[in-house]
């Protein structure tokens, strides 16, 4: 009979697998999962405009959910200066070098989806492979929540901070900035990924 807390485990793993997957397919791809969004407003001289809301995703940035860049690896920072106002500070929001490390996000996906694999089987051995990958998708899955905690917190804060306005121009921007769905899906796959190594080791040990 196959162990209840394993099974927990299994359901972890599958589910935080999942919520990686998505992550991975994200902004630009599947539009509506990203990281941080950003609605720009600029005045000059009493007359306003607004920019489409910035999203940033995991491959890449889109204005509106319409205009996007291609998808890559590491952010095009051209065109945020190609279709915002402001573009000098809205740009020195975002820690360039981080954007790189999105890339973690389908990496930790990987690793979770090989634990899941090890995990369907009753095999002792097999089972200690589950134990020790489940481990290393959770340390994966750590450190890419860490980045990505990293880098949208300070693009967060830095935005926000730009409802500034200049007297001698009589110019002013204003940012307001929220969270995507893809950050609190890299959240919630981390902590079952915390779950899925206990629970894998306890099974472990109680098979001994």
């Amino acid at each position: 009979m196959t162990n209840p807390i394993h099974l927990v485990g299994v359901f972890s793993l599958l589910v935080a697998t999942l919520f990686l997957i998505i992550v991975s397919v994200g902004l630009p791809i599947w539009k509506d999962v990203y990281f941080l969004s950003v609605d720009i407003s600029a005045s000059a001289l009493g007359r306003s405009t607004d920019s489409p809301d910035l999203r940033m995703g995991t491959w890449g940035l889109c204005f509106g959910g319409e205009v996007c860049t291609k998808s890559k690896l590491g952010y095009s920072l051209s065109f945020i200066e190609d279709h915002t106002s402001g573009t000098a500070r809205v740009v020195s929001s975002i820690v360039h070098g981080l954007t790189y490390a999105l890339v973690l996000n389908p990496i930790a996906a990987g690793f979770s989806f090989i634990a899941l694999l090890f995990s369907l089987s009753t095999h002792f051995v097999v089972g200690v492979l589950a134990s020790i990958m489940s481990g290393v998708a959770f340390l994966v899955t750590l450190l890419a929540f860490a980045l990505d905690f990293s880098l949208f917190v300070t693009a967060k804060h830095r935005l926000d901070d730009l409802s500034t306005s200049s007297s001698t121009f009589r110019t002013s921007l204003t940012a307001r900035s929220h969270y995507g769905p893809a950050m609190w899906l890299v959240l919630v796959a981390f902590l079952l990924q915390l779950l899925a190594s206990v629970t894998m080791t306890t099974t472990i040990f109680n098979a001994t």
